[in-house]
């Protein structure tokens, strides 16, 4: 069984996975030190928010995000530009920032060879997985070769898993808006008075008027602008 087919049949077979614990399972099964998923740019997130799955140790995350770099990194830098793959040994290592990275996270024992896949999703998202390993150059080079294709799918695998877990959670939380809700509150969005509203969707002044009214109040907010702007924010409509 190849990794994209493990972690395919563990998604399939437990709805809710404890995704730090399995790829865990995976990198000791998979002949690799690390796994990782990161994304800042994920549904229904706050602008400073961002989600990291990893086997690295505690301490190295937390070293990594009080010196602040995510805004240094080589491999996000290299990942956020590309649309394929990026092997960490086609990285330049010339500068002084990059050795330092590179030199400390070997001290808190991150392998020197390593593969980071971006991911990019149908709602703007993006995500970077990384597979690392304790395998010198050449042996990792051909290791990547030959499992390139299952660790690209693996990492699209892996982004939908997240993906889907944080849309699942928004609607948990969330109100759901009726389709005419939605499509009331899309025209007024658009500027459209109720009356106008009623006009394109073919429905009475009075009635447009009852669906913003329930929408207002799934949305526990006071006005129709609100309930357009709370809307738009959540991605309840698109406009």
């Amino acid at each position: 069984m190849s990794l994209s087919e493990d972690f395919s049949s563990r998604a399939k077979s437990t709805p809710e996975l404890d995704l730090e614990t399995t790829l865990n399972d995976l990198s000791t099964l998979y002949g690799l030190k690390n796994i990782t998923y990161f994304s800042a740019s994920i549904p229904y997130a706050n602008d400073d928010e961002h989600i990291l799955i990893t086997t690295y140790s505690t301490t190295w995350v937390e070293h990594y995000f009080s010196l602040k770099y995510q805004d240094v990194d080589p491999v996000l830098h290299a990942g956020s530009r590309s649309l394929l793959p990026v092997d960490w040994g086609h990285l330049s290592t010339t500068g002084e920032t990059s050795r330092n990275f590179f030199g400390e996270a070997k001290e808190y024992g991150i392998g020197e060879t390593g593969l980071t896949i971006p991911v990019r999703g149908m709602l703007g998202e993006e995500a970077m997985i990384s597979l690392n390993s304790d395998l010198r150059a050449r042996d990792w080079e051909l290791f990547c070769r030959e499992m390139i294709s299952d660790f690209t799918y693996f990492a699209h695998l892996l982004h939908d898993s997240v993906t889907r877990s944080r849309i699942h959670q928004h609607e948990t939380d969330h109100p759901q808006l009726t389709k005419r809700e939605a499509q009331v509150l899309r025209w007024a969005a658009r500027g459209k008075t109720a009356w106008e509203t009623g006009i394109i969707l073919g429905l009475t002044e009075k009635t447009v008027s009852f669906y913003l009214g329930n929408a207002c109040a799934k949305l526990k907010v006071a006005t129709k602008t609100q309930a357009v702007a709370f809307a738009v924010k959540e991605r309840l409509i698109l406009i």
